[in-house]
């Protein structure tokens, strides 16, 4: 046999398991779940869908289920008025969730398996904890279909969940300025394609975007009037936990740091008194947090309590990146200090 004719068997081989094993691409799922079996058939939707709520409940729960009617409702265009079922047999779609959230703070464990079952008339989604049925609830949107006749859910089996526990978007909010309006609106974005993790970049070299009680020049000095309140970060918060979202703030340091300069200059590591002014374009600056300074760790540990309190996530990010070494370098006040507790140059005040 000859080396062209057993290259093409060979390639023929593998464009075959290939192709046996691609999704379905009539399917619009993303990301697309870890089992997918079709059925014959489809389940209706019409202006008589109705919802039952089995298993665990809670005001979550139950703003997961308007909420689902509010998008198939702009999706389709029909008004689902009396969408709540009073039995599971009678609901076109039944949600079972089998028990409530381990903790009342979604973390990085969270469950957000799921299966959905749809057939004989009837979509039922099970999962373990709500997490799931946020997820699973995106599922049935996608799966929607529009033909001459009307809307349509197709019969299947999804078995689903996450390959990564860690999902997330960073969304940097220091350098440009977003209005509420637009995040939540990113957050919903970030739902529909089962995203887990906003990471908000809210402090920057351009602008300390958050309302603090304490150290108040942090924000007032660098913002033009541009921060999000505690209020509104609260609700960005709790708007977020509605949708299966954590919301991870970032606190950079010691770097990145121009806007703390601007705001109390005597907290940087440059000789003499300085002046910083507010930066309005990009760039790695010069700015560098004077690790001996004790006023310093005092501005911060304020800082990070007020950013706990609105942040209840296990994590908030401190930066890190990108730091110019020369105000440490030229500082000899910090290069003793670096001799004399053994650090490995400049790296060993960084916290990465």
């Amino acid at each position: 046999m000859n080396k062209k004719l057993v290259s093409l068997l060979i390639a023929g081989t593998l464009t075959s398991t290939a192709w046996a094993m691609a999704p379905n691409t009539d399917l619009n799922l993303m990301p697309y779940p870890q089992t997918v079996e079709l059925r014959q058939g489809a389940v209706v939707i019409d202006k008589d869908f109705s919802i039952f709520i089995k298993g665990f409940n809670s005001e979550r729960v139950e703003a997961t289920a308007k909420r689902f009617v509010n998008r198939l409702e702009r999706q389709t265009g029909l008004p689902t008025l009396n969408w709540q079922a009073e039995s599971d047999s009678e609901a076109t779609l039944v949600i079972d969730i089998d028990q409530a959230p381990k903790s009342a703070v979604q973390d990085i464990n969270a469950d957000e398996s799921y299966t959905l079952d749809v057939q004989n008339g009837q979509i039922v989604l099970k999962a373990n904890r709500p997490y799931g049925a946020i997820r699973g609830i995106e599922t049935i949107l996608q799966l929607v279909k529009t033909d001459a006749i009307g809307y349509s859910v197709p019969a299947i089996y999804v078995e689903d969940e996450p390959r990564f526990r860690w999902r997330g978007v960073s969304y940097d909010t220091s350098r440009h300025f977003i209005e509420m309006e637009v995040i939540l609106r990113q957050l919903d974005a970030m739902a529909s394609a089962k995203m887990n993790v906003f990471h908000w970049h809210i402090w920057d070299d351009q602008g300390i975007r958050i309302q603090l009680d304490n150290y108040t020049k942090l924000w007032e000095k660098t913002t033009d009037g541009d921060y999000y309140t505690k209020d509104q970060i609260r609700y960005v918060v709790d708007y977020a936990r509605e949708l299966g979202i954590r919301v991870v703030p970032e606190i950079s340091l010691p770097g990145h740091a121009s806007a703390v300069a601007h705001a109390y200059p005597e907290l940087m590591s440059g000789l003499g008194e300085q002046s910083y002014p507010q930066q309005r374009e990009w760039g790695v600056f010069e700015p560098l947090m004077d690790p001996t300074n004790p006023e310093l760790y005092t501005m911060l540990s304020s800082v990070f309590d007020e950013v706990v309190e609105l942040f209840p996530d296990e994590y908030f990010h401190i930066g890190g990146d990108e730091p110019n070494y020369k105000q440490w370098q030229d500082n000899p006040e910090i290069q003793t200090f670096i001799k004399e507790n053994n650090l490995d140059g400049e790296r060993g005040f960084s916290p990465t």
